[in-house]
């Protein structure tokens, strides 16, 4: 009878610890299938260029920082200390990623939960982790991951803070991590229209917490605001992609492919959409074991000095 009586008196302790495990397990599911295969493909250009800003010096990577990649500063700078640990290889460099991908899943779960309940979040857990993008990500040596994962755990932080906390110590870790995600990817600032509007909706009252913090956000990245723009001719020709399409939106940001029909690889975790990308991408595939002992042979000659010639 105590083992009953105490089911009965802690219900909601007993499914507490079986949502947290449920997180838990999907983040590492979806971690695993994202790192599944990923060695398999060489480095393409963008990545090639993170693992040499990563295997410079300090001084060096600093020094290359200020006339280009600013942004990627903090991302550089964690891989530098990942690199020094396990190495410059795919695999390694890559599980970064990976393990980011699965913060980002586990973090989708305890998002949904707190809004749907857990059947749905367990739900949506796995489908963030078969998308195709994100098993991209996770197969991918660059801070898109990274950046996923702070934006979500980010939008976590707020929607607890609605419903509970006023002090403003937590307000201002609300603040700092938005920072953080801006230094690990610029773009994250527009988290703050996202979060404005679910406030101004949703939680109108909380808006004269909820605005301090964001203004406390944008001055603790101003100076990666800063950098990008005195940086800004380096991205200038996406201007000319025209990617604000409806065909964008709602399909290749998801699916990583033009056409709808093709969306079915979600149910092969995106794998073929990862081999397909690195063979598509400007280089025929007459081309790629030339392609993979060039970038093989750059990474290997570790530069210190000057610019990275990605």
């Amino acid at each position: 009878m105590p083992e009953a009586d105490s089911v009965l008196v802690n219900p909601p302790a007993a499914r507490a610890v079986r949502r947290d495990h449920s997180a838990l397990i999907v983040g590492v599911i979806g971690a695993v299938i994202g790192f599944a295969g990923s060695w398999v493909p060489s480095y393409w250009g963008d990545e090639a260029a993170s693992v040499m800003s990563a295997t410079r010096t300090w001084p060096s990577l600093a020094a290359m920082l200020g006339n280009i990649d600013g942004v990627h500063g903090l991302y550089y700078a964690l891989l530098h200390m990942w690199v020094s640990a396990f190495g410059p290889s795919e695999v390694a460099t890559r599980a970064l990623s990976a393990i980011a991908v699965g913060f980002m899943v586990a973090g989708t779960v305890v998002l949904v939960r707190e809004l749907a309940g857990t059947r749905m979040a367990v739900l949506a857990g796995i489908l963030c982790a078969v998308l195709p993008r994100t098993t991209y990500m996770a197969a991918e040596a660059r801070s898109y991951a990274l950046g996923a994962a702070v934006a979500v755990w980010v939008t976590v932080l707020l929607v607890r803070l609605l419903r509970g906390s006023t002090a403003r110590r937590w307000w201002f870790a609300y603040a700092a991590a938005i920072a953080v995600g801006m230094c690990v990817f610029l773009y994250l600032g527009l988290l703050l229209v996202v979060h404005g509007l679910f406030v101004a909706v949703l939680h109108r009252r909380a808006l004269k917490r909820w605005a301090p913090a964001a203004g406390v956000s944008l001055l603790l990245a101003a100076p990666i605001i800063v950098v990008g723009y005195l940086q800004r001719s380096q991205i200038s020709f996406l201007e000319k992609r025209h990617y604000a399409t409806a065909e964008h939106v709602f399909t290749s940001q998801w699916c990583r492919v033009p056409a709808s029909r093709d969306c079915g690889v979600v149910a092969h975790r995106g794998r073929h959409d990862l081999a397909d990308r690195r063979a598509a991408s400007a280089t025929p595939r007459r081309c790629r074991t030339h392609r993979s002992r060039t970038s093989r042979s750059v990474l290997a000659q570790r530069p210190d000095s000057g610019t990275t010639p990605f």
